[in-house]
């Protein structure tokens, strides 16, 4: 019977440190697991009182999960280029500081980036952060010109800047710009279509241009339905960011008027146009251009095509470039040219002219572009060339008594980009809107622009 007691008792000794071990193991806490990397910030989570680790009754809390949890997707961050960090950083700094302490972290998300074909992540041409352009445009011109500036400096303190850039040529100090280089921060516009050798683009550009036409004449005793083209090209060179000379017109012109006429035509070389350009004020950031030049018309052409007319004519111009609207299905653009030509002659017929372009960037892909411009010549005074009461416009200066006469035009067309903005492909219709028709009764048009 003792032994009996004894075994009995063993077995409950057993039975009872068993249960106990295999409590502890119940009540283990389950090994942590990592935070999920896809949790960008947790909302907070709190089991008991902040200061305080045990309840009113001496029982011990849970533990308590932080407020908040962050993580990093490796995946949405790319290599930064050092000089491009460097320049952000700069620009950051030069700003005032607001009250916000994480202010000066701001230079970290200005500006959008993307991977570029050497790997690295490379600052968009095409982005425009600015808070303004969503303002509209009319209240952030106005804000841009009158009132104090997201930097914090009054009209005067900028204009005073940009004179500085004017003494300097335009060249940033942080920025590396190579020789000849087109300016690249207007590079989301795309060049007029129509009126070429009057129509000058505002951007300060390196870039060569074939140019082809082949216009109607109208019908009559001067013309007899006859017809005119041209076909040679353009050339730019930038020396600086706001200087450049333009090869504005040079190559082969014909004229071919119907039986009968009074004009014998032919064909030849064409004038040669040429003279320097200024961007007198510059926003990258707004995307706004003011450009001032001079044209000098060299009539060393061939008579037969009316290219040979007086000695010399003058061109002062000035042409403006604006980014106007930016909506999610694309971007309008717009640019604007006028210019007063005069003769150093009586020879040369006097005129005053003026266009206006407005460009679609579909989807804001920079590759497609309706095209939309409107040409408008006012004649001044007569030429003493030849016995005619008509004028040529940009085709020819034919020195015909056409004082008081204006001719208005109109263009639809569509221009076609590359991705890197090198190439550029344009082309379009020219229609008569009213006016005296001269020598114009209709134009098909077509040129190739590549860009350094």
């Amino acid at each position: 019977m003792a032994r009996l007691r004894l075994a009995l008792t063993l077995a409950a000794i057993v039975s009872i440190a068993v249960g106990d071990r295999a409590l502890a193991q119940a009540a283990a806490p389950a090994p942590q697991t990592p935070p999920d990397p896809s949790a960008v910030l947790l909302s907070p989570v709190v089991s008991g009182p902040v200061n305080n680790t045990t309840s009113a009754d001496d029982t011990p809390l849970p533990p308590r999960e932080p407020s908040a949890r962050i993580a990093l997707n490796r995946g949405e961050f790319t290599a930064v280029r050092q000089s491009e960090y460097e320049q952000s950083r700069r620009e950051s700094l030069a700003r005032p500081q607001a009250d916000d302490p994480d202010d000066g972290l701001a230079y970290l998300t200005r500006g959008r980036y993307r991977r570029g074909a050497d790997g690295l992540a490379s600052r968009s041409q095409w982005e425009d952060t600015s808070t303004r352009q969503s303002e509209g445009w009319l209240a952030g011109l106005w804000s841009k010109w009158f009132g104090r500036g997201d930097d914090g400096r009054t009209p005067g303190e900028r204009f005073g800047d940009r004179v500085g850039e004017m003494v300097n040529g335009g060249r940033d100090p942080i920025r590396e710009r190579k020789w000849f280089e087109s300016d690249h921060a207007f590079c989301d516009f795309v060049s007029p279509l129509s009126n070429p050798f009057f129509f000058e683009d505002p951007r300060t550009l390196s870039e060569v241009r074939g140019v082809g036409f082949y216009q109607q004449t109208p019908a009559g005793d001067r013309f007899n339905s006859g017809n005119a083209w041209f076909l040679g090209g353009q050339g730019r060179l930038a020396f600086t960011e706001r200087f450049s000379v333009v090869v504005h017109k040079l190559g082969f012109a014909a004229f071919n008027p119907g039986g009968g006429s009074i004009f014998r035509g032919g064909s030849g070389l064409s004038e040669l146009w040429l003279g320097p350009k200024y961007v007198a004020y510059r926003d990258p950031e707004f995307k706004s251009l003011i450009t001032l030049g001079a044209q000098f018309q060299i009539p060393l052409g061939s008579s037969s095509p009316l290219q040979d007319t007086g000695s010399l004519s003058i061109v002062p111009y000035v042409s403006a470039g604006q980014k106007l609207l930016s909506t999610q299905i694309g971007t309008f653009n717009g640019m604007a040219s006028a210019g007063y030509s005069f003769s150093t002659n009586r020879d040369r017929s006097d005129f005053f002219y003026a266009s206006a372009h407005l460009d679609f960037d579909i989807g804001n892909g920079h590759r497609f572009y309706p095209v939309a411009e409107l040409n408008w010549f006012s004649y001044t005074t007569d030429g003493r060339e030849r016995p005619v009461g008509v004028e040529g416009r940009d085709f020819a200066n034919v020195g015909g008594a056409a004082r008081g006469t204006n001719l208005v035009t109109w263009t639809l067309g569509l221009r076609w980009r590359s991705l890197n903005g090198r190439w550029e492909v344009g082309g379009g219709y020219e229609g008569f809107l009213f006016g005296q028709r001269g020598l114009f009764n209709g134009r098909v048009m077509l040129d190739l622009i590549w860009r350094f």
